[in-house]
Order: structure tokens, then C-alpha cells, then sequence
């Protein structure tokens, strides 16, 4: 019974959802209706802040308002770095941990894991070049 009030509950926000965004779309072309047959025509900055508003200001003590450009990129890169290369010891670990305690069938856990801490640090790393690189000294976006 709570396997399907989930499943009800999932579909339920996910319509609220649909309608939201159907809603909001209608108001947006309604407004656009009613400016054309007042005025007769659209400046195209106007029908831009329509279409697409800004984004808020964020709050003047906000953490996300003191970052630098290519911030983003240069973390993903460190710790991307730091897994991969942690990877080993962490699979040493968790397979000495159990060889320690007797049991021989933990050195596929630690491989797995290894794989895994590997696997998330080749991911933070190629993940790094959707983000907006950092600038040179020049003004011009550095490739590392």
C-alpha cells in the first residue's frame, strides 16, 4: 500500500508540475496578445524581458555571489585529480581491512570500490569542461 501512495504522490507533483509550467506559458503569450493589439508592435528588448525573464539578484551575503569565473572549473579538476589518484589506496584499504579480519572474499570489494572511487574522479574530471574555464591574464578563456 506505501509502494503505491508513492507512486500516487510521484504522480500527482509531476502533473501539478505539467499544469505549472502550461499555466505560466499561457499567462506569458496572453500578456504578449495584449501588448500587440494595445500597441500594435513589440520592442524587441521588451519582448525579450517577456519571454525570458532575469534571473533574481542573489542576496548581497549569498556564498554563490563572491564567485570568480572558472572557479567551478579549477575545483572540479582538484578533486577529480585527488580521487583518481586516492583510488588504489582506497581498494588497498578496504581489501586489507578484510583480509585482516579473515575473510579472503573482500579483494573483490576493495577492487570494486577502487573502480568506484576511480570511476567518480574520471567523472568530477571530464565534468570540469562543461564548466566556464578560467581566464588568462590576457581576458581570454585558458584551456588546462
Amino acid at each position: 500500500m506505501a509502494a503505491a501512495a508513492f507512486w500516487i504522490a510521484l504522480a500527482a507533483v509531476l502533473v501539478a508540475n505539467s499544469w505549472r509550467s502550461q499555466r505560466v506559458e499561457s499567462l506569458r503569450h496572453e500578456t504578449l496578445r495584449l501588448l500587440i493589439q494595445r500597441d500594435g508592435k513589440l520592442d524587441p528588448a521588451q519582448l525579450k524581458d517577456l519571454l525570458y525573464p532575469p534571473h533574481p539578484p542573489l542576496p548581497p551575503g549569498h556564498p554563490w555571489a563572491k564567485r570568480r569565473p572558472g572557479e567551478g572549473y579549477r575545483v572540479l579538476r582538484v578533486f577529480g585529480t585527488i580521487l583518481m589518484s586516492a583510488a588504489f589506496g582506497v581498494g588497498a584499504l578496504v581489501a586489507g581491512i578484510g583480509i585482516a579480519q579473515g575473510e579472503q572474499n573482500t579483494i573483490a570489494a576493495g577492487i570494486g570500490a577502487a573502480v568506484f572511487v576511480f570511476l567518480l574522479g574520471a567523472g568530477l574530471f571530464s565534468a570540469s569542461r562543461f564548466v566556464a574555464p578560467p581566464e588568462s591574464q590576457s581576458g581570454t578563456p585558458q584551456e588546462t
